[in-house]
Order: C-alpha cells, then structure tokens, then sequence
C-alpha cells in the first residue's frame, strides 16, 4: 500500500505498523516524534498503531530551546 512520508510517497506492506515503518525509513527515532494524519502518536502507540492507505505520515526532530 501506499503512504506518505514527510510528503513522500512510500510503499510500505500491508498491515504495516508506524513502528516498523519509521525504523525502516529513519536512521534513528530516538529523538522523533511522529504525526499520522496531522495527528501525534505517542511512542508508546508506535508498534500497535496500523497504517492505513493513503496516511500522510510526518516525522519531526525534537530539539530542546527557547
């Protein structure tokens, strides 16, 4: 199936975890945090929450500041 990724389209197997995909796409998510459909999921929530068709998937880098 298809979803994106920061914009990108992306084929990712069906019944894809956000977990799976973020590990195969990025070098580290350690400091990431992940929005599906302009909605955040908690990192507790990543290996659980299935992709769907179509998910516009956006990765952020966390930064500490002012």
């Amino acid at each position: 199936m298809q979803v994106y990724f920061n914009d990108d389209p992306v084929a990712v197997p069906e019944e894809c975890s956000l977990e799976a995909m973020v590990k195969e796409l990025t070098q580290s998510n350690s400091k990431l945090a992940v929005a599906v459909n302009n909605t955040i999921v908690p990192r507790s929530q990543w290996a659980e929450f299935a992709l769907s068709e179509n998910d516009h998937i956006a990765a952020f880098t966390l930064v500490a500041g002012g």
